[in-house]
């Protein structure tokens, strides 16, 4: 689903996750019980919050995203994925600002809170889990580095920026690492 965001026109961009979201949710009606498609509905709720211009909307979408995170983990603590997933939510939820906050919870019945610590904790379990998956070691590295805890984020960018390319993402992902880590020097 991440070669919606390499998708210039914002027409086929919304088809594109409207149908990675529609085959997510025929995946997870079939087998509610399966990790994999667990996440990918946490994954494609994700993405809906990209396109969804109705405020309220987002709000149940990022709330779908947590809800669908933490039932992949209760079927497999395991999900390398789903941990990502649940961490970036955490560190999503931490970074709004506070007139955000307060909007969502005055007009929208507000939303669980997250926190650095959680995201963190979520993010190194991934990375142990799945030691080559880009996206989380520069998400990782952000959440260390907002936590204020500079070394390890710095610790993070390092071992990123030596990580083999796997994806057509990772390349744009380890030259914002890069950018980040020289930034911090």
């Amino acid at each position: 689903m991440s070669a919606s965001n390499r998708l210039a026109d914002k027409n086929h961009k919304r088809l594109s996750i409207e149908r990675a979201y529609a085959f997510a949710k025929r995946a997870f009606q079939a087998d509610s019980t399966n990790g994999d498609t667990t996440y990918a509905m946490a994954m494609a709720s994700c993405k809906m919050t990209d396109i969804e211009p109705e405020n309220k909307k987002i709000v149940a979408y990022v709330k779908d995203v947590k809800q669908y995170a933490d039932k992949a983990l209760s079927i497999n603590p395991n999900h390398a994925k789903a941990n990502y997933m649940l961490g970036k939510w955490h560190y999503e939820m931490a970074n709004l600002s506070g007139i955000k906050k307060t909007a969502v919870r005055l007009f929208y019945g507000g939303l669980p809170e997250g926190n650095l610590e959680e995201a963190i904790k979520y993010m190194e379990k991934c990375k142990a889990l799945e030691p080559y998956f880009v996206s989380n070691y520069l998400d990782l590295a952000k959440a260390y580095k907002d936590n204020r805890q500079p070394e390890q984020a710095m610790e993070v960018l390092n071992k990123l920026v030596k990580l083999p390319i796997r994806t057509t993402d990772d390349v744009a992902l380890k030259a914002e690492g890069v950018k980040l880590l020289e930034a911090m020097q």
